[in-house]
């Protein structure tokens, strides 16, 4: 009987959130949405899927400048060949969008320390045959990935630019989670394609953090974003466009 009266109580809510603020604010409850640069994703039922950009205008979305971290505020934003936004008017938005909307999204700043300070992380490439003479790029970021009260690491590292001579070419994304090593992505033989994190978020609420990694370079049409989530202890790559 209480059951059914709990039941019956969930719905009488829903239908007057319906009735009060419309579909958007159910859907802004039960999904989550992120438009980076020009792709969508969308999280539904604890599935990832790729969404077409349209041309309509999308509601009360929340807006932040990558590796900033600067909240722009929330807006109405539209894409037709490129971003706008707005909430009166629109506005040409001439930086590289990145915009969500859901429930219970965060997203975490953190410190880049520009320079390896890992003896071990030389050893762990040399064991994966990704030798170098140079890095040109080297990040290091500290971060408790996994909620378990202690700091992670995160590398992106790069020698495709290196002005040595190099055996082999490679860009690739390292995290160190409890003393442990592991590649999430790496681009070998490409002269011109390099990997970096375009953010870190806590999409799902779950204390454990996503990261969106974007891959760019001259033979790209514009950057691919990957999303990368714990899964049974170990990242792995949720989605990709």
């Amino acid at each position: 009987m209480k059951k059914s009266i709990i039941i019956i109580l969930i719905i009488v809510s829903l239908y007057l959130l319906i009735a009060i603020f419309g579909l958007g604010l159910l859907d802004s409850l039960m999904n989550k949405y992120l438009y980076i640069d020009n792709v969508g994703f969308k999280y539904s039922n604890g599935k990832w899927n790729n969404i077409k950009i349209s041309k309509d205008i999308l509601k009360k979305y929340e807006i932040y400048l990558p590796n900033t971290f600067e909240h722009i505020g929330k807006y109405n934003i539209k894409y037709d060949n490129k971003w706008y936004y707005g909430n009166k008017g629109l506005m040409p938005y001439d930086e590289v969008l990145f915009a969500y909307k859901g429930n219970n999204i965060k997203i975490y700043e953190y410190k880049t320390n520009y320079g390896i300070y890992d003896t071990k992380i030389k050893e762990f490439l040399e064991e994966n045959n990704l030798t170098y003479e140079e890095l040109n790029l080297e990040k290091e970021i500290s971060i408790d990935l996994d909620n378990n009260g202690e700091n992670d690491v995160i590398y992106a590292l790069s020698n495709v630019y290196s002005s040595k001579d190099e055996k082999v070419l490679f860009s690739a994304i390292i995290v160190k989670i409890n003393k442990e090593y592991s590649i999430l992505k790496t681009i070998l033989d490409d002269d011109e394609v390099m990997l970096d994190i375009f953010a870190i978020m806590d999409i799902n609420n779950d204390k454990k953090l996503e990261l969106i990694i974007n891959e760019q370079g001259f033979s790209l049409n514009g950057n691919t974003y990957s999303i990368y989530g714990i899964k049974n202890g170990k990242y792995t790559e949720l989605i990709k466009a």
